[in-house]
């Protein structure tokens, strides 16, 4: 085995293992992102984000308290993302499975959107599409490569 070979090998190898690690760490930060950005009225819809391998449906099935609590929660208290390994074929869907979701990321109209426990409107949208969630997992992708490349 030549030179350029096993070159060819090392460098395939460190991009594999640090894109998975870049993938794996952009799912955990953006669901982290989306709990702390999104209303946190009793902890069910923040808590209620999933990582899934594919592209994937996460339906709508999870119902929470029932009934609803009256008021918010003194303290916001998040589950740990569970980010399954990465597959570099399939990638990963991100998605809330809570049965109101649409209504709580402003999708759809209805949320309380004054005091505690609520978010500013349109904080998901914001979030997607205005940079911040760009930024932050930027930040997390090249540390992965600068990792895999000591």
């Amino acid at each position: 085995m030549g030179l350029g070979k096993s070159f060819f090998d090392f460098v395939t190898g460190k991009t594999r293992a640090a894109t998975r690690n870049a993938m794996e760490a952009l799912a955990y930060n953006t669901v982290k992102e989306l709990q702390e950005a999104g209303p946190y009225w009793d902890g069910y819809f923040a808590n209620a984000w999933e990582v899934k391998q594919g592209n994937v449906d996460i339906p709508a099935t999870t119902q929470g308290q029932i009934p609803p609590s009256d008021k918010p929660a003194d303290q916001r208290v998040y589950t740990e993302p569970l980010v399954p390994p990465a597959d570099l074929r399939k990638g990963y869907t991100i998605g809330n499975s809570m049965v109101y979701r649409a209504v709580a990321m402003d999708l759809e109209p209805g949320r309380l959107k004054e005091g505690p426990g609520t978010a500013e409107q349109d904080w998901y949208l914001r979030l997607m599409e205005g940079g911040e969630l760009i930024r932050i997992n930027k930040q997390a992708a090249q540390a992965a490569f600068k990792e895999a490349f000591k």
